[in-house]
C-alpha cells in the first residue's frame, strides 16, 4: 500500500465497488507487513485477486493498483470519512475503471451471467425441453445473481454514476 495524491495517479488505478457485508464479520489481511481486519467479502476479493482467479483472462492487470474504501479511508476517523465521501466525485471518475466485485457466486450465478451474454445474442424461448431447461437455469441464475447483496448496497448507484 502506498499514499499518493489523487491528481498524480489519474487513470492508473481501479476503484473497487463491492458490498461490505456484515461489518462485524471480519478477517485479517496483511498490508505492508501489518495486520488489518477487513470484511469477509473484501477479504474474499483480495484472496481471489491475489491467487489470480479474477485475472484468468486479463494477465495485463496483475500489477493493478486499487482504491478500496475500507482500506484507503481510516474508518475510525469520522472527519476523514466525511472528507473522503466528498472526494468520491473525483475518485471514481479519475480511476481507469470501476471494478465491481459481486461476491463469491454460485454455479447458478454463472448461469445468470451466461444468460445475460445470450440476451445480447438474441436470447429467446424455444419449445423443446433442452432449451426450456436451459431457459429455467438461466432465469433462475439471473434471479440469484441480482439477489446478491451487492445490488442492495446504498453506495452502488453513486459509484456507478461516478464511474
Amino acid at each position: 500500500m502506498f499514499t499518493v495524491s489523487l491528481g498524480a495517479i489519474e487513470d492508473q488505478y481501479f476503484a473497487l465497488s463491492y458490498a461490505w457485508g456484515d461489518a462485524k464479520d471480519r478477517k485479517p489481511i496483511a498490508i505492508n507487513g501489518h495486520e488489518r481486519m477487513v470484511t469477509v467479502n473484501l477479504e474474499a476479493f483480495l484472496h481471489e485477486w491475489r491467487n489470480g482467479a479474477v485475472l484468468e483472462d486479463r494477465p495485463e492487470m496483475y500489477d493493478t493498483s486499487f482504491w478500496i474504501d475500507a482500506i484507503c479511508i481510516n474508518q475510525e476517523d469520522m472527519s476523514e470519512r466525511a472528507s473522503q465521501v466528498n472526494l468520491m466525485s473525483k475518485i471514481y471518475p479519475s480511476a481507469k475503471a470501476a471494478m465491481c466485485w459481486l461476491g463469491q457466486g454460485s454455479r447458478s450465478c454463472e448461469h445468470g451471467l451466461e444468460a445475460i451474454v445470450r440476451l445480447g445474442e438474441h436470447f429467446y424461448l424455444e419449445d423443446d425441453d433442452a432449451a426450456g431447461t436451459y431457459q429455467n437455469l438461466a432465469w433462475n441464475g439471473m434471479q440469484n445473481l441480482f439477489a446478491m447483496e451487492y445490488w442492495v448496497r446504498a453506495w452502488i448507484q453513486q459509484e456507478f454514476a461516478l464511474a
